[in-house]
This record gives structure tokens, C-alpha cells and sequence, in this order.
């Protein structure tokens, strides 16, 4: 009597095999990302970074604004001097925030990594926007330009920590209550 013969459709799978395709699989995905166009490969920057680095660059725009008023007006200085100290605290804050590389290096996104569609809301077009409407003119040669500026300030961190996340928008908050409070004593100075 003839055995029955049962049909195979192809080769019995095996463990080996199974695992040989796994690795074919994971290896030629891997590959794929080496076809990919170096500007495609960068990931969008981190918001709170964006968001910290524009924080930054306002920082240091009224750093610089009270530095060049003591310099215009002498006897200013050392009334001035206790505000641009604080701006150099809220930069010092500010720059804790970024991320490191193990070089012990600041890593910040560059303007070319964050094109269309990184920014966040409410943010302005470039994210390391110069804080030109934070800090008075060169041409500013009066302490009402500085309260024009902290006013200026304070209003973009609001702005800014709305961006943020959660504990970057309690030292935004922080830093913008205190340029607020600043242009307030800088009126009282004024009069």
C-alpha cells in the first residue's frame, strides 16, 4: 500500500532561519538610514531650547543695554549696576538649562536644524530672533529706554513661558517678574 505523501509548499522554518531573517531585517532597515539626506537626519531642535536660547539672547541684549548706559552716564553706573548683576543671574539660569555634550560642551540647535515647522507657537520666525525689541537702540541714551526695554522683556517671557514646558515656564515667569519689577524701579529712578 502506497504511504501517503504529505506536500511541503517550501523549506520547514527553523529557529536559525527565523532569527537570520530578524537580523537581515533590522540590518537593512539600519542601512536605510544612510540613504537619507544629511538635512533630513537632524531632528527638530527641543522646544525649551529654541525657546531658552531666544530667552538668551534678550538676556544678553539688556545686559549689554545697561552695560553701554553706564558707560554713556557715570553717574548712573552704580545704580544700574544692581540690575545688569540680575541679568546676569537670569543668564547665568538660563544657560544651566541647555544641554550638555560629554565634552562638557553647550549643545544649541543651529538656525538650520529648526527650518519650517520646528519653531513653537507664538514663537518668532527665526528662534534665535536678536532681542532687538527687548533691549533699547544703540541710540538709546535714556533710562527710559531701559524701562521700554524691561517692559519689552517681560512681556516676551510671558510669551516665552507659554512656549515651555513646565518647569522652564516657572524660570521664565521668575525672569519676568523681575524685568517688570525692573522697569517699575527704573521709573522710580526716572523721576
Amino acid at each position: 500500500m502506497p504511504v501517503a505523501r504529505r506536500y511541503e509548499w517550501g523549506p520547514r522554518a527553523t529557529r536559525r532561519g527565523v532569527l537570520g531573517g530578524v537580523v537581515a531585517v533590522v540590518a537593512g532597515t539600519a542601512g536605510c538610514r544612510i540613504l537619507v539626506p544629511a538635512d533630513q537626519k537632524t531632528a527638530a531642535p527641543d522646544p525649551d531650547v529654541v525657546v531658552t536660547m531666544r530667552a538668551l539672547a534678550a538676556e544678553q541684549a539688556l545686559i549689554d543695554a545697561y552695560t553701554r548706559m553706564a558707560k554713556r552716564h557715570r553717574s548712573l553706573a552704580r545704580r544700574l549696576d544692581p540690575f545688569r548683576r540680575r541679568h546676569l543671574a537670569h543668564r547665568d539660569a538660563l544657560h544651566a538649562r541647555l544641554p550638555v555634550d560629554p565634552s562638557g560642551r553647550v549643545v544649541t540647535p543651529t538656525p538650520a536644524a529648526s527650518g519650517p515647522g520646528t519653531a513653537t507657537p507664538g514663537a518668532s520666525a527665526t528662534p534665535f530672533a536678536s532681542a532687538s525689541a527687548s533691549a533699547p537702540a544703540r541710540g538709546g541714551d535714556s533710562l527710559g529706554s531701559l524701562v521700554a526695554a524691561e517692559r519689552a522683556a517681560a512681556t516676551a517671557r510671558v510669551t516665552d513661558a507659554l512656549d515651555a514646558g513646565p518647569t522652564l515656564a516657572e524660570v521664565l515667569a521668575s525672569i519676568g517678574a523681575c524685568e517688570a519689577a525692573h522697569a517699575d524701579l527704573l521709573t522710580e529712578l526716572n523721576a
